[in-house]
């Protein structure tokens, strides 16, 4: 068995700066991945649609890679381009011969079988190494796979690779499809695995495929330093290394480890790979990592019900395209979990009648106004509401939650608050139905649904809360930390604690809060300074 080493940064490392390296890099890369002695450089994308640019290797036209490229092509390792089927036409590929690359690899989807083999059959008939790419491999039952590799091989391709688009396989299943290659693909035909880094095993992976058995060829694709989106690929270097001490190869190390320092250190600086979180919860739920950070995105989840929800997703929608509806359809059914609540909204509604209410919200006017509100609460009891969060100095008879995930990161805090301390009553917790209670970390739980008919309501606890108290039959209440949102979030909550990584605000939402609060209809006495005040 032979290993050839396919270095991708060019191409696969190109998602982490827009294809837009600068010439500079572009021809140090490749000029250094040469001279290591890898066997194979692809050179980059081939997008029709992408305008040309000596400083990017997404390129318009094969004709166009010999300007990129502006150095001596000739002799050295393979050199190859990718296409995505139907984004570069075959008029925009000029005949081999007339090409400084000898071959393309062509990626399609299992849906677009018949098509990718008509335009592969173009690219052989024009002098072209053909390598067929069929991504997400983990879509094909073995039936199918076999069908594919079946239909491929009437134009004998120069090889069919493994493509673990998402990074979902173990070494159980990647050696599954290699054996099915090595049974039916025909014999002159290589076989290339694609490792994604998403369970941080693309490494471990490549090794086993290196060791298999077989007496076909084999191409490894890596990317120097794993340069890739998301959580990358697997390390070309390392790939190196390990082929130079167990196989018997003789690159040269020194030349890829040249390019991490020279030309990969600077651009990790500004943007980052590797291990990614998104990248793990995607691939254990085997699906795209869109749905993930659309999930991550609104904020109000736990990873509980992040996994559950991604659990649900339609198996033919997982990772064939973003399905933007389909999530919204998912999150929305998630959320809008309805509960008998007719025993509590009476008991609230009993506890409460009559009584001055005072709302905190968690905005930072609480601690730079604590001794004026210390003071109204010493002046006229009221029964104190707190949204999303405990406060620390003014005790709160009931905490209303509505969001999953600050449910979860308050659960200490909850159990310790709904204990009697010093003769004081213990504070009561509410929670809206889209959150699944913890044992003894709630009193109350009253349907979400019921709270959303108005649909601009959802996400914002303090109108998640005044339309509890307007269905309970309040209509006035007083209410502190209710500050509307800055651009600058640092300052938008009393204790930075409350603040997630993700949490973003332009301040233009501040006067679509405040009409959500006239419509309500709860009256409201500012205690302290507030952005909406002047749209009420």
């Amino acid at each position: 068995m032979r290993i050839s080493l396919l270095d991708c940064t060019l191409r696969d490392g190109g998602y982490i700066v827009d294809w837009t390296f600068g010439s500079n890099t572009i021809i140090n890369i490749y000029s250094r991945l040469k001279a290591s002695g890898v066997d194979i450089i692809e050179l980059g994308y081939l997008r029709a649609k992408d305008a040309f640019s000596p400083d990017r290797t997404s390129i318009p036209t094969v004709s166009d890679i010999a300007r990129v490229y502006d150095t001596d092509m000739s002799g050295g390792p393979m050199k190859v381009a990718m296409i995505d089927l139907g984004v570069c036409g075959i008029e925009n590929i000029c005949d081999q011969k007339d090409s400084v690359i000898d071959g393309i690899r062509l990626t399609f989807k299992k849906p677009r079988l018949e098509e990718a083999m008509e335009f592969a059959g173009s690219l052989k008939e024009k002098g072209y190494k053909l390598f067929l790419q069929p991504v997400s491999i983990t879509d094909y039952t073995d039936e199918e796979y076999i069908h594919m590799i079946k239909r491929v091989n009437t134009l004998s391709p120069f090889a069919v690779s493994i493509v673990d688009t998402y990074g979902l396989m173990y070494q159980k299943e990647v050696f599954r499809y290699f054996r099915l290659l090595d049974k039916y693909l025909v014999p002159t035909a290589k076989i290339g695995y694609h490792p994604h880094n998403s369970f941080q095993i693309a490494y471990a992976n490549a090794m086993e495929i290196m060791q298999y058995p077989t007496e076909r060829g084999v191409i490894i694709d890596a990317t120097v330093n794993g340069m890739g989106k998301d959580s990358g690929n697997a390390c070309t270097e390392l790939i190196a290394y390990f082929l130079n001490e167990n196989m018997g190869s003789d690159y040269d190390v020194s030349y890829l480890e040249d390019i991490i320092a020279t030309e990969l250190n600077p651009i990790k600086e500004r943007a980052t790979w590797g291990y990614s979180f998104i990248g793990f919860i995607s691939a254990s739920n085997r699906c795209r990592t869109e749905y993930t950070k659309w999930l991550l995105g609104k904020k109000q989840l736990s990873m509980k019900a992040i996994n559950d929800i991604l659990s649900r997703i339609d198996p033919d929608k997982r990772t064939t395209a973003f399905h933007l509806d389909h999530i919204e359809k998912l999150y929305r059914e998630y959320s809008m979990v309805d509960v008998n609540d007719e025993e509590d909204m009476a008991q609230l509604k009993a506890e409460l009648a009559g009584r001055s209410i005072l709302l905190l919200a968690p905005g930072s006017s609480i601690a730079a106004n604590e001794d004026s509100i210390r003071r109204y609460v010493d002046e006229v009891s009221p029964i104190v509401i707190s949204a999303n969060h405990i406060p620390q100095s003014i005790r709160a008879d009931y905490v209303f939650i509505s969001n999953n995930l600050r449910y979860g990161r308050m659960l200490h805090g909850l159990r310790k608050c709904r204990q009697p301390v010093g003769g004081a009553k213990p504070a009561r917790v509410i929670i809206t139905s889209n959150i699944m209670p913890e044992e003894d970390a709630a009193d109350h739980r009253i349907s979400y649904p019921r709270l959303t008919e108005d649909e601009a309501v959802e996400g914002n606890s303090m109108l998640l809360l005044l339309t509890l108290l307007k269905q309970l039959g309040i209509t006035s209440a007083a209410v502190a930390g209710f500050d509307g949102f800055t651009a600058d979030e640092s300052g938008n909550y009393f204790d930075s604690y409350l603040r997630f990584d993700t949490d973003t605000h332009s301040g233009g939402e501040n006067e679509s809060i405040a009409r959500a609060v006239k419509r309500i209809g709860v009256a409201l006495d500012f205690l302290t300074p507030s952005l909406y005040k002047e749209f009420l």
